[in-house]
Parts: C-alpha cells; structure tokens; sequence
C-alpha cells in the first residue's frame, strides 16, 4: 500500500481535491452524519471536519465513499486486486513451495500485512487515563441509544487457545472508558 498512515492519505486525497476541510464547530450528534451523507450522494470529497462540537481531535469521514479514493488507498484498482487474489488461491492450491517464488509480490504484501510487536510505539510514550469525550464519536441515526463508535476494530484474544481476531463491531458508548457492543456467535469475536 502506497501510504504509511492515515494523516499520509488524507494529505495525498487534500492534494488532488479529494479532502475538503471543515473549519466550523459542527455537532457529532446527528449533524455530522446529515453532512456527510449529503456529500456522500452528491458525490463530493472527503471530509475532515477539524472543530467537532466536544471532541480534542478532528474527524475524517467519507474517506473510501469513492472507487477513486478506493484505487488510491490500495494503490490499484479494487477488481483488479481482486483478480490478484483470486489468482493467488486458485495457484495455492495444493500449497507448492514454488508459490512463494513465483507470487513474490503477493506474499510480500501478505506478510507486511502481518501484526507487528514493539515496545517503542508512539503511542505507549504517553500514558493518560482514557476520555472517550475526547474524541469525536457520533450519533448517527436520531433512534440511536446513544453515540457510537461506527467500525471500531475490536481486537479478541482466546484465553482457552490463544486464539486471535479482530473484527468491526458498533460500540456504543457508555462512559468515559466504558462501551458496549452486541457479539454474535457466528462471528469471531463471539466464540
């Protein structure tokens, strides 16, 4: 992927007309989503909405709302990725040890892909008890029961196997520190 970070791509997107910001105080609580589906069936850029009404941090939405925001955050078109994957499996099957040789792209991404450890991220520099009214997490929907994190990525460990997943799971949010979400048993995170 052609982009290190999300500030990376959002940059690259503000660069080519695909990012507009926006200056004035707007409310998480429905008017942000009001906005950003006008801009989303309009067809216009992305947004970074930089004074969100409560929140210490801005709040970047409709960034994939576009096959072109799309082909750029995967660095080529979506079907033609696509194609590559389906190519890959079909060609894994039975596993070859020649695969590894003859799909070196393709396994390089899988494995850069991969979680990483570290002890020096930049995010264990700074140690702060947690405020989820810091950030700018919105209610959607005026039935909603409250505000909610949209595609939070929630990261599950198995104490019986040790098992891992990571899935999206609305988080709705109860306190300062505290969410709640609805698991379901099909899915991993609910086993």
């Amino acid at each position: 992927m052609p982009f290190q970070t999300l500030g990376d791509f959002a940059r690259q997107l503000e660069s080519l007309g695909e990012l507009q910001r926006v200056k004035v105080e707007v409310d998480p609580e429905l008017e942000i989503t009001e906005i950003a589906v006008r801009a989303l069936l309009e067809k216009r850029p992305a947004l970074l909405f930089e004074n969100v009404k409560g929140a210490k941090f801005p709040l970047a939405i409709n960034l994939l709302a576009s096959e072109r925001r799309i082909e750029l955050a995967l660095g080529k078109h979506p079907d033609e990725l696509g194609e590559e994957l389906i190519h890959f499996v079909e060609a894994a099957m039975p596993p070859k040890p020649r695969l590894i040789f003859d799909h070196w792209p393709m396994v390089k991404r899988f494995l850069a892909a991969r979680p990483k450890r570290g002890s020096n991220a930049l995010s264990q520099q700074v140690v702060a008890e947690p405020q989820l009214s810091h950030l700018p997490i919105q209610k959607c929907w005026p039935e909603d029961g409250g505000r909610f994190i949209t595609l939070g990525q929630v990261f599950t460990y198995d104490p019986r196997d040790g098992k891992r997943n990571v899935g999206m799971y609305r988080m709705q949010i109860y306190d300062e520190r505290t969410t709640g979400m609805h698991w379901q048993i099909q899915k991993g995170g609910g086993f």
